[in-house]
């Protein structure tokens, strides 16, 4: 689970992929204070990547690579 904060980002939307070696179940939850709360459940272990991006730019450091 993390927290993604956009507050103070100016205008633009939110963009989350998860690539994996197999589907994964993701929630976004907005939290209605310029955050949004995402969980996701991976079904096996294996290296993933996790794109964020906002107004159609990757933040810093996205694509962020999990090992799990």
């Amino acid at each position: 689970m993390f927290t993604d904060e956009t507050k103070s980002a100016g205008t633009g939307g939110l963009g989350l992929a998860i690539e994996e070696p197999s589907e994964a179940k993701m929630t976004c939850k907005d939290n209605r204070d310029g955050s949004c709360s995402v969980e996701y459940i991976p079904n096996e272990p294996g290296d993933y990547d996790v794109s964020i991006k906002f107004a159609d730019k990757h933040i810093p450091g996205s694509p962020f690579k999990i090992l799990i």
